[in-house]
């Protein structure tokens, strides 16, 4: 009998353990929801097919009579898909939704031309913070860079909380200085004014059993803490789930054997240059 007690006691807290991780841990969800082979999963919705991409970009993929065009491959790559609350600069509530590439780090700001930024992946790298942000957001505002006193003027701090914050972005390398300036340390930077994608294409639902998805880069919970922290007060993040973008993989293999592979994204139609 106590034996039997015994083993229902393990039973229920096994259990109650399990039900309370699944139900506290979307991380834990997430990874059992996507080594599953059955059920569904989101995508964007595909609106070029291989042939059309093939025709678009003739003089990149055409071919001689000694070149093989293999079978194109359909991939997916994963993406962020969280609902956010936000707050305008005009003090305004903004709601929407915020796409992020969990390959690249980076916010997509549009599907329409498919425009990313450019910057936010170096920041998940250097686990950049609030206090980090108050200095790469006041700097993305005015062009790229700014001087001392500009940012002073800017941010209305302390001198002396204002260079702390200053010495973390450039440990961090962040942002660098060239005399009395300080300039934002990414190439070509593009941030998001707001921590909004603008979607102009419906998602889609495909089978697990039959899909190639490729392992992440960045994990969601990456993305949820760099977001909470470059958007700010007035940012929160309402859900967050895992979306896919559907990529061809085109192969063409030329005389000498060797292979030229390329992607192309399904929905803008572009290839895609893999970092």
């Amino acid at each position: 009998m106590a034996r039997t007690f015994s083993s229902l006691f393990i039973f229920l807290f096994v259990f109650a353990s399990a039900y309370w991780l699944w139900e506290t841990q979307p991380a834990i969800q997430r990874l059992v929801q996507k080594n599953l082979s059955t059920g569904d999963f989101l995508t964007l919705e595909t609106r070029y097919d291989p042939n059309e991409i093939i025709e678009k970009h003739d003089a990149l993929l055409s071919l001689s009579k000694e070149h093989e065009r293999l079978e194109p491959r359909l991939i997916f790559h994963p993406f962020a898909y969280m609902e956010v609350k936000f707050v305008h600069k005009g003090g305004s509530t903004g709601e929407g939704v915020s796409l992020w590439g969990l390959l690249t780090g980076e916010m997509l700001i549009t599907t329409k031309d498919w425009q990313e930024t450019h910057g936010y992946e170096d920041c998940i790298i250097a686990e950049a913070n609030k206090r980090d942000f108050n200095i790469i957001n006041a700097l993305a505002d005015s062009g790229g860079a700014l001087d001392r006193e500009g940012l002073l003027h800017k941010l209305f701090v302390e001198s002396e909380l204002l260079d702390s914050w200053i010495e973390s972005c450039k440990q961090k390398q962040l942002i660098v200085q060239s005399g009395n300036t300080y300039h934002l340390h990414f190439e070509s930077p593009l941030l998001a004014e707001t921590p909004e994608t603008h979607l102009s294409h419906h998602l889609d639902k495909k089978s697990y059993k039959y899909s190639e998805r490729i392992s992440p880069k960045y994990s969601i919970e990456q993305i949820e803490t760099l977001s909470k922290a470059a958007f700010g007060e007035g940012f929160s993040i309402r859900n967050t789930e895992e979306v896919y973008l559907p990529v061809y993989v085109i192969t063409v293999k030329n005389p000498d054997g060797s292979l030229l592979i390329t992607e192309w994204n399904a929905v803008s139609g572009e290839q895609i240059e893999r970092r």
